[in-house]
Parts: structure tokens; sequence; C-alpha cells
């Protein structure tokens, strides 16, 4: 009875020391810790480390350096303000253990148990409040583990993680003790982090009940009381450990009697709790502004837009990232070859557009509005021929063309509202037989309906300045027209004079 009384008393304090203190500090001051421990327990520096010349897999230039210079004056200089940082180093992988490291990298970086192993806490759990302290905390008693080989592994490659000491060694050795104690973890093949992470707590939970092995409580049945006597949860159902203290948690299931009000709990313990992943809601599209202006200018933005929607959701997410109006751009899809398809039904299914798909926004100016353009979609293809140009060789054998899709506005024109005006989105490209390049940034052009030849191309080039050598927007040669909307391959020839009124682009 007093060896339960005082290992529940131990528990107590314990439990309350453990939680009092706070979870998250500094690296400065649990280094500071760490580093003051090791140099009175003359663990720092003393422990010769075996290196493996043919697999030490780049590490041999983190053993530690001039330990006297890190502990100088009493502080940190030596970690902090160099070039290499405690704690933070790659793992040998021994085949495929990288479950395996990434667990170890997590209890590593989990700060009051990496506190726990480097400090060697785990080799005595009492404290002799008549010993010696160091720095305001007592030293723990030494004296190995009977069974513990798995934990003084565990503790060895923590300390060398943060003592810049690492070597392939370290953890092969780890490998190895955890191959002894469990044969399913044999070999170099691939297996379940949780699976190991549960098993590595489990062992080192046993190990440490090793120390008082007759210090042990009994398991108790579940607790029955009245609903308004619960405090709290019953004590684990096995020797305590810290890895209970630490990692353990308890689940209330109650039971009530409809009769009576008796309550019934019971208390299971566990160390992870499996949550569902949260189903996504909305999925990323990527869209190229082209605002307008004289040169225009393109910006890429990414925006969410639900699942289950429409264009319109599309267009308004645009509309609230760029700050520009609904009605004052078209959406349109483009690749290396010109433009492809537009999007102007706002009620269309945005299932037809994909994340990978290069989706491209139009500014448009304010006078043109989204609701008037036609269903279906018209493109104009302006062929130059720079043959000439004022180009060199090279460039003159590699012909350009422009693409652009056009769009008429409906409605006549009458003498109050003015010409029938178009939008037509431009596209460069350089082609080479049957292959073709865009190149430069697409623009956009707001033309009168019944616009001359000549004066489309200056506006074109116009467009082009800053892509072309001084003069050659003036002195181009012939100039065509390809639509790109209609069935077959249907150009307008340059004498159209009114090359817009065209009725294959009426019919696009």
């Amino acid at each position: 009875m007093s060896c339960k009384a005082a290992t529940k008393d131990k528990k107590s304090s314990f439990s309350k020391k453990l939680f009092r203190r706070g979870s998250v500090r500094s690296v400065g001051s649990f280094m500071s810790r760490v580093l003051r421990t090791l140099t009175a327990l003359s663990h720092f520096g003393s422990e010769v480390q075996t290196e493996d010349d043919k697999d030490d897999g780049g590490f041999s230039t983190f053993k530690s350096g001039n330990k006297d210079d890190l502990m100088e004056d009493g502080d940190l200089g030596g970690f902090l303000s160099g070039e290499r940082v405690p704690g933070v180093s790659g793992l040998k992988n021994h085949g495929n253990t990288c479950f395996m490291n990434a667990i170890l990298q997590c209890l590593s970086n989990t700060e009051l148990f990496a506190e726990y192993l480097v400090l060697e806490h785990y080799k005595g759990e009492e404290l002799d409040e008549d010993k010696p302290k160091t720095n305001g905390m007592h030293l723990q008693k030494k004296g190995p583990l009977s069974k513990g080989e798995v934990t003084e592994q565990l503790s060895g490659l923590v300390r060398a993680l943060w003592t810049f000491e690492y070597t392939p060694q370290h953890s092969r050795d780890f490998k190895n003790a955890v191959s002894k104690n469990a044969t399913q973890f044999k070999g170099n093949a691939q297996h379940d982090a949780q699976e190991f992470l549960l098993w590595l707590l489990d062992r080192v939970h046993e190990d440490l009940n090793t120390v008082n092995p007759n210090c042990r409580p009994a398991i108790k049945p579940p607790i029955e009381e009245d609903d308004q006597s619960i405090e709290g949860p019953s004590p684990p159902l096995s020797a305590g450990s810290f890895v209970q203290e630490l990692f353990q948690a308890q689940y209330r299931s109650s039971l009530t009697c409809p009769h009576c009000q008796k309550q019934s709990n019971t208390f299971d313990p566990f160390l992870c709790i499996s949550l569902p992943i949260p189903l996504p809601h909305t999925r990323p599209l990527y869209v190229t502004v082209v605002y307008q202006g004289k040169y225009s200018h393109c910006m890429r933005i990414g925006v969410a837009v639900p699942l289950k929607s429409t264009v319109y959701r599309l267009r308004d997410a645009v509309s609230r990232e760029t700050k520009i109006p609904l009605d004052q751009f078209v959406l349109t899809e483009m690749y290396y070859d010109g433009f492809h398809r537009s999007f102007c039904d706002d009620d269309d299914d945005l299932n037809i557009i994909q994340e990978s798909d290069s989706i491209f926004a139009f500014e448009t100016p304010e006078t043109f509005k989204l609701e008037n353009i036609r269903t279906k979609r018209g493109s104009l293809l302006a062929n130059l021929n720079h043959n000439s140009f004022k180009y060199g060789t090279e460039i003159s054998r590699t012909p350009s063309f422009m693409q652009g899709a056009v769009t008429p506005v409906t409605g006549s024109p009458n003498k109050n509202l003015g010409p029938e005006k178009v939008i037509l989105l431009v596209c460069n490209r350089a082609c080479t037989g049957h292959q073709a390049k865009r190149f430069g940034l697409p623009f956009v052009l707001y033309m009168e309906r019944t616009v001359t030849w000549d004066t489309l191309q200056k506006e074109i080039l116009e467009k082009m300045r800053h892509l072309l050598r001084p003069g050659v927007y003036i002195q181009v040669g012939p100039f065509s027209l390809r639509v790109v909307g209609v069935v077959g391959i249907t150009y307008l020839l340059p004498q159209d004079e009114r090359p817009l009124c065209h009725p294959t682009v009426e019919r696009a």
C-alpha cells in the first residue's frame, strides 16, 4: 500500500510539473539547459561515435567542433550565431526507413521528450532532494536500464542531433536495436509511420517501467459514480511513465440510467486520434489577366472557386481579385498556337475548365458590355508578310502571324449611338511551316465595324510597335485576315474595303 501511495503522489506531482511547464520554449533556453547539464554529467565530449567510412552519407562535416568555444561565457553564441542550427539535421536512409526517420524527427523536435532523453532523465525516475543541483536542476540517478536498449539508442540519437555529433552510425545502431526487439521492422522494407510511432512509444514506456517494477498500480475497473461527482479521469490502466504523462490521453464514455440517473464512466487511454481530412469545397484556377492600355501588360493570378459552380463564379472571383468590373473583361482560352475557347455564358458549368487550362482574362473598354457578345465566337487571323520588312535575312525567313478573336456587338447602329464597334483580342505568333509559337504579349483593340483595311493594319502594328524595328509599321507589305470561327479556312481579302463588315465575320 505504501508503494502504491508513493507512486500515486509521485505521479500527481509529476503531472502538475509536466503541465505547468510551457510546451513551447526558445531553442536557446532548451540548448542552454542541455549543454550545461551534459557538461556537469561529463557526457558532453566523452562519447566516441562509431563512424562508417564507407557510408557516412556526407554527415562527416556535422561532427562537433570546439566545444569549449560553444560554452564560453555560458551562452549559446557558438550555436545561434554560426551557420549551424542545433537539432536541424537530416537522417541517413538505411533502405526504405523514411517512415522511421520521419517519426524520429518529430520526437526529436518535441521539446519535453527531447530534453527527457538528452538529459538522461529516463535513468532515474525518483529525485533525490539531498543530491547537488546543476543550474537549479536535479541531476538524475545513473545506472543502465535492465532491458532498455531501444531507449538507450533513441537517447543517443536524439542527443547527437542536438549536439552536432550525428553520423549515419547513430541511426544504424537505432535501427538494429529496433530490429532485435520488433521482428516486423527487420529488413529494409517500408512500413507505416504511425504503426512505428505507437510501437516505439510503447517500447520506451516498457523500458521506463523496468526501473521500479514492483510499484505498478493495480488495474482498476471502470468508475461508477454520480454525474455530479465527476471530477476527473481515472488513473491509467497500466504502469505510469513519462511517455504516458506526455503523450497519452483518455477517452471518457458515459452511460446514464434513465431511471435512477446513475452514470457509469469508462476511461479508455489512447495515444493517437484519427482525424478525417476534410473534403475540399473549392479548387484553384489560374488566370492570366491582360490589362488594356497603350502597351498591354499581363499578370497571372490564382483564385479559389467552388467545386460545383458556374462560369459566373470564376468571373466574380477574377473581378474581386483584380478590381475590374464584371462587364469589362472577356474570359478565353489561349495556348502557344493562339486562341481556343471563349467563355461567354455565365451559366455554363465550370467543370469545363480544368486546373491545367490556360485561361486569359482580357480587360475591355468601359463602353463594352459583355451581355452584347454573341454565343458563337469568331476569330481573325492576320498574316503579315515580313519579307518587305527591313529585318535581317534570318528573321525574314520566319513569317509572323497575329491571331485575334473578334466579338461583334449586336444591335443596329444609329446616329445617337454612333458607329457599331467590335472588340479584337489579338496575339502574335511566329510560324515555320505547320508549326507556330506565340510571342509577345496579347492585347485588345476596340475598333469601329466600318474601319478600313489600312486603318486596321496600322492599329494592329501600332500595338506591336515595341516589338518591331523603328519605321517597320509604316513599311508593311501585304496584309491578310483569317476568320477562324467558321467551317473551313476563310480569309478576308485585302481588297475588302470594310473587312470587319464581311458576311463571314457576321456568321462567325
